[in-house]
């Protein structure tokens, strides 16, 4: 890590080529692109639905099983401030989920919309950001991104992890027609 100083101001960086781009790999990021295609397309609303799933219970379940916690460099820990940067967290973590499930509270074809085929696309979102973005990411910058994925923990962890995020992903959607079964 090192320091930069713009007129007085000292700007905390990691030192690594590709850091500009970091706000872009985690799988929440991709969770923001599924949401603007949905307002664009309201049929990508059961695909939105179950990606917006998946970061809401998974980033929960692992912070509460796991003590997940946000990683805080000690450098420049000063400047900011904790409070804000988790409230913005626990946002970005749960808001975009209720907006997801009012749009199928308000649609009324929305016990009908999933099927296979919006399961497989959301597998396939799943597997493309795991295969395209974070594995490369992992490889060329050596950055795990989520603390439960780095190699000081158990490889048993790891693979509930993935066992567990793709158990999440087929409980995605498949609870909004258990749901529509049980009115």
């Amino acid at each position: 890590m090192f320091i930069l100083k713009l007129q007085g101001c000292q700007c905390f960086v990691e030192d690594n080529h590709f850091y500009y781009l970091k706000h872009m790999i985690r799988f929440t990021d991709t969770g923001h692109i599924a949401s603007m295609i949905f307002y664009f397309n309201r049929d990508f609303l059961p695909i939105a639905h179950n990606v917006h799933f998946v970061i809401t219970f998974a980033y929960w379940s692992c912070r509460i099983l796991f003590k997940l916690n946000e990683d805080y460099d000690q450098i420049g820990l000063k400047y900011k401030i904790i409070e804000i940067d988790q409230i913005y967290t626990i946002l970005n973590h749960s808001t975009h989920y209720i907006i997801m499930c009012y749009y199928l509270y308000i649609d009324e074809n929305s016990c009908t919309m999933f099927n296979q085929e919006t399961r497989n696309y959301s597998f396939a979102w799943l597997y493309t950001w795991l295969l395209c973005i974070y594995i490369p990411w992992v490889y060329i910058t050596n950055d795990y991104v989520y603390s439960v994925l780095e190699p000081s923990n158990h490889w048993t962890i790891q693979l509930f992890i993935a066992l567990f995020v793709n158990l999440l992903m087929q409980t995605a959607n498949n609870i909004v027609p258990t749901i529509c079964l049980l009115k």
